[in-house]
């Protein structure tokens, strides 16, 4: 299954000179915890997570009226929004990370594919199998 079709289409963007109390705030609106840093051309260039903002800003004395510049990480881990949620999986596994920025074929930010999503829709696909089974066959839920 592509990660297309679990990805989180809300996407909370920001642009490296942006103030990090504004993208604090965006990210709060929109219950997510994480944001992309994007070029003119809407393309990743960095994300910035709750976490960052709390390690790297607050604990660390950084302004918060400061520019996200300062505390973004620009090691931005992507993968295609064609690709299976397999490879997600193994992309996560391998930097370290809860999530991804999905890209379509220009590079330009599509959505964010995180761990949950992953677990909500192993658990969706866990629970339809198990009312195929009892419909198929229910006496075995009448033991």
């Amino acid at each position: 299954m592509p990660v297309s079709r679990i990805a989180t289409r809300t996407v909370v963007t920001a642009a490296e000179g942006e103030a990090v109390v504004d993208i604090a705030r965006r990210m709060d609106e929109n219950n997510v915890g994480m944001a992309v840093v994007v070029d003119e051309h809407a393309r990743a260039v960095g994300v910035v997570t709750d976490r960052d903002i709390a390690i790297r800003c607050v604990a660390r004395d950084h302004d918060p009226l400061g520019t996200v510049r300062v505390i973004m990480s620009r090691d931005v881990r992507s993968i295609h929004e064609g690709s299976s949620v397999d490879e997600a999986l193994q992309q996560m596994a391998n930097g370290g990370v809860r999530r991804l920025v999905v890209t379509g074929d220009a590079g330009t930010v599509t959505g964010v594919v995180a761990m949950d999503d992953i677990l909500r829709n192993m658990v969706d696909e866990t629970f339809n199998i198990g009312r195929v089974i009892a419909e198929e066959a229910p006496e075995i839920g009448a033991g």
